[in-house]
């Protein structure tokens, strides 16, 4: 070859191969797909349009995310929940196969399932094989499709999806979700056969592997069994799954070997998030996660403007309403899975013990499932004028909550996003941050223009007061945690009005796009008090700082911060019932009306050894301070009106039996719950010559404690008290 043709020849193979890619790529065309899914609202299938092209496949190798080839996964795994005709190919999923070019005798359907059968049991899922050849820039090739259906509605498949393993992932053994696993050796043994009954020659071949939630986690591990059986090469193994559940606790799981497996999750869908991820389960996926975009991880404009109509408008044609995100990111799976991992601490737990979680998901199911309905008709036909009632009644919320629960995860919600969305409209790399605070305190959520998100009052969530973007949830009596997107910004201020600085912990904890936690930052202690308050920025500075850096404010900055969200409750009017005795054996009940700055008591007594003797009434006013912590400290004024029986009534002062005593009591009460208070307090009654002390020697009291000489005519008589107010 001559020098000048040896310099030109890798240049004229380049061109040459970029040439069949144009030529490949120009017959690229929109190809519509009659799609009918789980959910799909319309008798018929739902005509979609999307675009198709042969030379798509190895024209990069399947480690680097096509967005074409992962639309026409997506399709194809909807289209894989309606049930198929192969007798006539009139259902969704073959007529999706015959738009692609399919032929009718290179498709194998494995839909007739038999949850009897001896060997598989529930262990098993619907799937379908389909080959034909194709013309991609690399020359030709056979294209094998496999699509794996998720669960249907059936209670056979969701108990497989229950029967997580029983191996605990404390020790170094990988623990492999059992229920897909066995479904997975299922697949994967038809699928070699097919393989070799159609002389299919693996070095010309490339393969798409799809599936929605069960259907995912199976092709999920297909994926990665099929490179580890290394018969196959990453570069030709096209794997595309949507709402993929976790499937193994393999370490190794997110490293390069399997980077050609594409898992596409909604970070508002609970199912990517399980089995858990958190604390000793460590459960994760084998491959790459992308996280479609939402409110939480876009820019809100943009996403409530432009690009959530174009979802919707796709999701109208197949659920005729509207899509119903919550809006509120990864929140609420992360609440679930932060529960659950509560109660049950490894797999172990999860199967024994009397919070295991296993068997009563397992009958649960059972039940769900029994009968003629399914679980889609439930929300629909039970008690549709209390749903009615209650929908009304919470402003049409129960109704929404409800949409949103389904669309988290249904696959019309990811087909919507995927066919509507290009690939850098689709994805977010962006996290978000919760804040865990525990103590007893008041608090508030600000947005950047100063309105209230959320408000806390003696450290409960107000759940009416909560505003989108934010999300709060009580997790105990004495902790809560707040959630805030990374797309905005956000001020928060705890404050407490107690006389002793009381300490609140505060911890963040960061995560990613998927809703995965990455980091804990360690707990930081702020000591509140009357006063004065503390503030901090959150959302998107938490993103970028990894911590909380709380700042003390006082005095008018503080009060215009309490004043905005009403964290003072010093006048606010309540009514508590009050009940207890003291240590004379004096039985009481009566009420407190009015606000802790002033507050007036009426109450009731008797001695409970001489209950028809004496008859004692209570009135005084009094105020009350928060001592520390949910500790309250109370000051009373008292009158007591105390009438004795053995001295009947007369005109004659000294003769009349009814006696006037003035009193001060002091209370400590603990508040253990908002409306609940358990208190101690020292009372003393006020002993004057000449003027009540027969009160004090008759058969009133027991005078178990003597009095303190005030003057040489007045005296105070301790006694000390028990009760509860409610």
């Amino acid at each position: 070859m001559r020098p000048f043709a040896r310099i030109l020849a890798p240049w004229l193979s380049f061109a040459a191969v970029f040439a069949a890619g144009n030529a490949a790529g120009a017959e690229s065309h929109s190809v519509t797909f009659p799609v009918k899914s789980l959910v799909t609202a319309t008798e018929k299938p739902v005509p979609l349009e999307a675009a198709w092209d042969e030379s798509w496949f190895c024209a990069k190798p399947a480690t680097a995310y096509h967005h074409g080839i992962a639309r026409i996964a997506c399709i194809l795994s909807a289209a894989s929940y309606d049930a198929v005709d192969a007798a006539s190919f009139t259902d969704s999923l073959s007529l999706c196969y015959s738009a692609l070019g399919f032929s009718r005798e290179n498709i194998d359907y494995h839909y007739d399932v038999d949850y009897a059968d001896p060997v598989w049991g529930n262990d098993q899922c619907a799937f379908s094989f389909a080959r034909r050849e194709i013309q991609t820039a690399g020359g030709k090739r056979t294209l094998v499709c496999v699509v794996i259906r998720g669960t249907p509605l059936n209670a056979n498949e969701w108990i497989s999806n229950l029967d997580i393993g029983a191996t605990s992932s404390e020790n170094s053994v990988v623990t492999m979700h059992s229920g897909f696993t066995r479904a997975t050796q299922q697949v994967l043994t038809a699928f070699y056969t097919y393989l070799l009954e159609n002389h299919i020659d693996m070095s010309r071949a490339c393969f798409l592997v799809t599936g929605h939630s069960r259907g995912a986690a199976v092709a999920n591990l297909l994926g990665s069994l099929l490179i580890q059986n290394r018969l196959f090469t990453p570069e030709n193994l096209y794997v595309y799954t949507f709402a993929t559940p976790n499937v193994t606790t393999d370490k190794d799981a997110s490293s390069e070997k399997y980077g050609f497996i594409w898992n596409i999750i909604n970070e508002e869908d609970i199912v990517p998030t399980v089995p858990l991820s958190r604390n000793r389960w460590q459960f994760t996926k084998y491959g790459r996660c992308r996280a479609m975009v939402n409110y939480w991880n876009a820019d809100p404009a943009l996403y409530a403007e432009k690009l959530f109509p174009r979802v919707n408008s796709v999701y109208q044609k197949l659920l005729l309403r509207n899509y119903e995100p919550f809006g509120t990111g990864p929140f609420i799976p992360v609440q679930v899975t932060r529960m659950l991992s509560q109660m049950n601490k490894n797999v172990a737990s999860y199967y024994s013990g009397a919070l295991g979680l296993h068997n009563k998901a397992e009958r649960l199911m059972r039940k769900v499932f029994s009968g003629d309905r399914n679980i889609l008709e439930y929300s629909t036909q039970d008690s549709p004028l209390l749903g009615t009632w209650l929908n009304s009644a919470t402003d049409g919320l129960l109704g929404r909550l409800s949409f949103a629960a389904l669309d988290m995860h249904a696959n019309e919600m990811y087909l919507a996003n995927m066919l509507s969305l290009e690939e850098d409209e689709l994805f977010s790399t962006m996290g978000s941050s919760q804040l865990v605070i525990s103590g007893s305190f008041e608090g508030a959520v600000f947005d950047k223009d100063g309105n209230v998100l959320v408000q806390i009052l003696d450290n409960r969530v107000v759940y009416k007061s909560i505003t989108l973007p934010a999300a709060a949830l009580q997790l105990t009596p004495a902790s809560l945690v707040i959630g805030l997107p990374g797309n905005a910004d956000f001020t928060v201020v705890l404050y407490h009005s107690s006389l002793v600085p009381t300490p609140v912990s505060v911890r963040l904890e960061q995560y990613d796009a998927g809703g995965i936690l990455r980091s804990v930052e360690e707990k930081r202690r702020v000591y509140l008090h009357k006063g004065m308050a503390y503030r901090f920025s959150a959302g998107r500075e938490n993103l970028a700082q990894h911590m909380v850096e709380p700042e003390k404010i006082k005095g008018a900055v503080a009060g215009a911060y309490i004043k905005k969200a009403d964290l003072s409750s010093i006048w606010d009017v309540n009514l508590l019932f009050e009940t207890g005795m003291n240590s004379n054996w004096v039985l009481s009940g009566g009420i407190q009306l009015g606000a802790p700055a002033l507050f007036g008591t009426a109450l009731v007594s008797h001695r409970s050894n001489a209950l028809y003797d004496t008859l004692q009434l209570t009135a005084g006013l009094g105020t009350r301070q928060t001592l520390w912590g949910a500790v309250q400290l109370e000051t009373e004024g008292l009158c007591h009106f105390v009438q004795d029986f053995d001295t009947p009534f007369s005109n004659d002062d000294d003769e009349s039996g009814f006696y006037f005593v003035p009193s001060v009591r002091f209370s400590l009460a603990l508040k253990p719950r908002r409306r609940v208070l358990f208190f101690g307090a020292a009372s003393y009654d006020f002993c004057i010559d000449g003027f009540n002390e027969r009160a004090f020697d008759n058969a009133l009291r027991h005078n178990s404690m003597h009095g303190l000489a005030l003057s040489s005519s007045v005296k105070a008589v301790p006694s000390f008290q028990f009760g509860i107010r409610f």
